[in-house]
């Protein structure tokens, strides 16, 4: 990829992050509620799949990002449950989703500007190479679910919900990529 694009890209990328960060304080205590609020109802939904005996204790609940959703421009995060055997456990299921376009809006906007501007080094940059930073910057902006993950199930381990599931000695909420690198954010 030409070289003084990628440098253009980067500097948009981090002008973007900042109003990500701007965005994310000015509505932090909003969305720290609406994640607390989901992460709530998907507890009560494993329960209830748990009476149900269609899934058994769990060892991990992960939030997972996609790059198929993030290449077709669908911001949400896969609500997934493992057994004790983590990403090879046979039983483990996708059980919700969680919309986060709100936290992809500049994102969004950075891929717009990208699109556009490759085409000033027209036969050097293409599409698809504004989609391959495309993916790679979505970690930076992914992060901020981290933070408010990490915020809001501060305020739910007590809850009736959380505790009415049935965990392993071993239970593990992770943020992160699918089958890849991931965030802990209760242990």
């Amino acid at each position: 990829m030409y070289e003084d694009f990628i440098k253009r890209a980067i500097i948009k990328r981090d002008d973007y992050l900042l109003k990500t960060e701007e965005l994310f304080v000015s509505n932090k205590n909003l969305w720290l509620n609406d994640f607390a609020e989901h992460f709530q109802s998907v507890c009560d939904k494993i329960r209830k799949m748990q009476d149900r005996l269609d899934i058994a204790a769990l060892s991990y609940l992960e939030y997972t990002m996609l790059y198929t959703n993030f290449v077709n421009r669908q911001y949400v995060a896969e609500v997934r449950v493992y057994g004790y055997e983590s990403y090879l456990d046979k039983t483990q299921q996708a059980i919700d989703d969680y919309d986060i376009s709100f936290l992809f809006v500049y994102f969004d906007k950075l891929w717009d500007d990208l699109l556009t501007e490759r085409k000033r080094y027209i036969g050097k940059v293409k599409a698809s190479d504004v989609n391959s930073f495309m993916l790679k910057t979505s970690r930076d902006f992914y992060l901020y679910l981290v933070k408010i993950a990490r915020y809001a199930v501060a305020r739910c381990v007590k809850s009736k919900s959380f505790i009415n599931i049935d965990k392993n000695e071993k239970f593990i909420l992770n943020i992160g990529d699918y089958m890849a690198e991931t965030k802990t954010i209760y242990y």
